[in-house]
């Protein structure tokens, strides 16, 4: 996690630079404006693993979402990302 700070703090030094001062802006207000975007992937993920939680324990074939509700969530967002 620190090092991932660090990184973070010499985007922050970066925009002391004429030439990379509006890129380093532009990412600041990209992922600014991609909060609710976020916000609502992350309450569908947690909708369709409570799904797939309840589908896989109710067939008892608990091959594809797991046990458990982190397993589920695992396997919900592996999904977004376009595992099979």
């Amino acid at each position: 996690v620190a090092a991932l700070m660090m990184w973070f703090k010499l985007l922050y030094f970066m925009r002391l630079f004429k030439n990379t001062g509006y890129l380093i802006r532009m990412i600041i207000e990209v992922m600014y404006g991609m909060r609710i975007f976020l916000l609502f992937l992350l309450i569908a993920i947690f909708a369709f693993s409570d799904a797939f939680l309840s589908l896989s324990l109710e067939s008892g074939d608990n091959a594809f979402a797991g046990t458990g509700f982190a397993a589920s969530v695992l396997y919900t967002y592996r999904l977004t990302l376009g595992d099979f």
